[in-house]
């Protein structure tokens, strides 16, 4: 598999946090369906609370969407950075964010080669999903820093895949969209190891040895920074074993 980025990074980082934060862009990119090309984000969430340490840490996770409407990219572009400003908590400007939804809208040809963006037919309309990784520095803080992880789906009446490549700023569609985004705290120790293989997923059966190194995760947290942690319990969701955080 290959360690090329699926997402475009955008970073404001010091010298002294571009490792850290080249190995969260690595981590984020771990829980990429190479198939479906989707962000598994209940994966990615899993992944982050199972850590034995506080090297990473989501903060906040929110999803929005833009009903249909007959608009322009530049706006639908200052509407994503609105609610993505407010999901970073400050820590991104939102015309910053805003100018660079706006050119990766406006490059789509260049962003899906590079692998940062694919096509999809959404019934009689078509979308593409554009992801991102926002990266600045904690002023309060010099060995911490924020990312910001987006995936923004844009949905027009488009037929052709094609016409997607011709967008302007100004260019006007019935656009909708659907943007997720979670933010993280992460500190200059962060790496991201190897991919993790023993992630809880309520369609997968946790094996044995998985539950027992969950369990063990679980351990070292309450141990150390959670000491209400306690191990998976199970539910039940349409005849699926589900397992869940109780801390």
């Amino acid at each position: 598999m290959s360690d090329a980025p699926v997402f475009d990074e955008f970073s404001t980082l010091p010298g002294h946090l571009f490792n850290s934060g080249k190995q969260a862009l690595k981590f984020f990119g771990y829980f990429l369906n190479g198939n479906t090309q989707q962000l598994d984000w209940v994966k990615l969430k899993d992944a982050v609370d199972s850590r034995p340490d506080t090297d990473m840490v989501i903060e906040q996770y929110e999803n929005n969407q833009l009903a249909q409407e007959s608009t322009s990219l530049r706006t639908v572009a200052e509407k994503t950075a609105q609610f993505l400003g407010k999901v970073g908590s400050g820590s991104f400007d939102k015309d910053w964010l805003s100018d660079i939804i706006q050119a990766g809208f406006t490059r789509l040809e260049q962003k899906e080669d590079s692998g940062f963006a694919h096509y999809e037919k959404e019934g009689d309309k078509s979308a593409f999903t554009y992801r991102l990784v926002f990266e600045a520095p904690n002023p309060d803080i010099p060995s911490d820093f924020y990312a910001l992880v987006v995936t923004h789906k844009l949905i027009a009446d488009i037929t052709e895949k094609s016409d997607w490549f011709g967008l302007g700023p100004d260019s006007t569609q019935n656009f909708s969209a659907e943007v997720n985004a979670m933010r993280l705290a992460c500190n200059e120790n962060f790496v991201a190891g190897p991919k993790p293989t023993c992630i809880p997923d309520w369609q997968d059966e946790i094996t044995k040895d998985c539950q027992i190194e969950l369990e063990s995760r679980c351990i070292m947290k309450q141990n150390k920074y959670f000491p209400s942690c306690v191990p998976y319990s199970y539910e039940f969701h349409q005849g699926f074993p589900t397992p869940k955080h109780i801390y």
